[in-house]
Order: C-alpha cells, then structure tokens, then sequence
C-alpha cells in the first residue's frame, strides 16, 4: 500500500470531471509502478468525487460513477 497523489477522471452523468485526490491510498506495484485499482480505491475515488462535486452521498450513488482510466 502507498499514498499517492492522484489525477482523477471520473464520468457522473454524461459530463467528464477531473480533479486530484492529494492522499489516494491504493496498492502500487513496487517493481513496475502500476496502481491497482480496487474496491477500497473506488470508495475513495467517489468520496472525493462528492466532495469536488459539494455534494451529499445520496446525490451521487456509487454505482453511477465511472473512473476513466
């Protein structure tokens, strides 16, 4: 597991938002840096994504949301 700052783009509705999570905990690969994106990641990704957006959990169900990779 690593902190990381993250580049988020992520589809709500049909409009595209982007915008950076300062402190993303998510698995990276020590040998090739590759994030891995698991549900823990998600969660985190659509918490912000309702904090960008000033926006409650109700008003953005998490299944709606999709990261672009």
């Amino acid at each position: 597991m690593a902190t990381t700052a993250y580049d988020a783009e992520v589809r709500h509705g049909h409009q595209l938002h982007t915008f950076t999570i300062p402190n993303l905990e998510m698995p990276i690969c020590q040998s090739c840096g590759e994030k891995v994106f698991t549900e823990n990641v998600d969660r985190q990704v659509n918490d912000a994504l309702r904090a960008h957006l000033k926006l409650s959990p109700d008003q953005i169900p998490e299944a709606k949301n999709e990261r672009v990779p």
